[in-house]
C-alpha cells in the first residue's frame, strides 16, 4: 500500500512525467538518427553528382586528344544549295570513308599523306578529294593552329560547352561534352562548314575496313 500511495503524491507524479519524457525524448533521438543518416548520405551523392557534372576536362587535352587519337566523324560543306558530305573514320594515320555529292558516292582511304579511291577491292590514287579552297578547312590541325592567335569566349550548361572565337571574317563555334569536342562550325561569306566527331577515343570502336 506504500508503494502504490507514492505514485499518487506529487513527488510520484514528478517521476512518472520525468520517466514519461525521458522515453519520449529517447524515442524522438532514435528516429532522428535513423532517418538522418539516409538524408546526409543524399545530400552527399547530389553535390558530388553536380561536382561531376559541372567537371570539363581542359580544352587543351580535348584538342590534343583529337588530334593524336582516333574518331568517327562527319563533315558537310554547304554552299547555297549545293552540300557535300563526307562520313568516316579516323584511326591513327589512316582514314577511310564517303564522299557524297550530287553526282554521286565515292570510297576513299587516307593512308598517311596518299589518298586512294576504292572501287570493289581496287585503289587509285585520288589526288583530289577536297577542293583547294576546303582543304584547311577540313584540316584540324590546321584549324586549331590557326585558331591559336584568337580569343575566344566560353558559354556553359550542366554538361556541354561552346567555344565562340572572335575571327573577323570568320564564325568560329567549337563544342564539347565534358570529356571531347564534338562540332566544329566555321563560316564565312561563301560556305558553311559542319565538322561532327564521335567515338572519339574509341579505338575498339572503329576498324578500317
Amino acid at each position: 500500500m506504500k508503494d502504490n500511495s507514492f505514485w499518487s503524491t506529487t513527488q510520484g507524479k514528478s517521476t512518472i512525467k520525468f520517466v514519461a519524457w525521458m522515453i519520449f525524448i529517447i524515442i524522438l533521438i532514435v528516429i532522428f538518427a535513423i532517418n538522418g543518416k539516409p538524408e546526409n548520405n543524399n545530400i552527399n551523392n547530389t553535390q558530388e553528382k553536380n561536382e561531376e557534372i559541372a567537371s570539363f576536362e581542359k580544352y587543351e587535352t580535348m584538342q590534343d586528344n583529337l588530334l593524336n587519337g582516333c574518331f568517327n566523324y562527319e563533315y558537310k560543306i554547304i554552299e547555297e544549295n549545293i552540300t557535300t558530305i563526307y562520313t568516316g573514320k579516323k584511326l591513327n594515320d589512316t582514314e577511310i570513308g564517303y564522299k557524297e555529292t550530287k553526282d554521286g558516292i565515292i570510297k576513299y582511304i587516307k593512308d598517311k599523306d596518299i589518298t586512294y579511291k576504292v572501287v570493289l577491292d581496287e585503289k587509285e590514287e585520288l589526288p583530289n578529294l577536297y577542293d583547294e579552297a576546303d582543304k584547311s578547312f577540313l584540316n584540324i590541325n590546321i584549324i586549331f593552329e590557326n585558331l591559336k592567335e584568337y580569343l575566344y569566349n566560353i558559354t556553359k550548361n550542366e554538361s556541354t560547352r561552346e567555344i565562340n572565337y572572335n575571327k573577323e571574317g570568320y564564325k568560329v563555334v567549337v563544342k564539347t561534352d565534358l570529356k571531347n569536342i564534338t562540332n566544329i562550325t566555321i563560316e564565312n561569306e561563301n560556305k558553311t562548314y559542319e565538322l561532327q566527331f564521335t567515338n572519339v577515343g574509341k579505338c575498339d570502336n572503329i576498324t578500317n575496313k
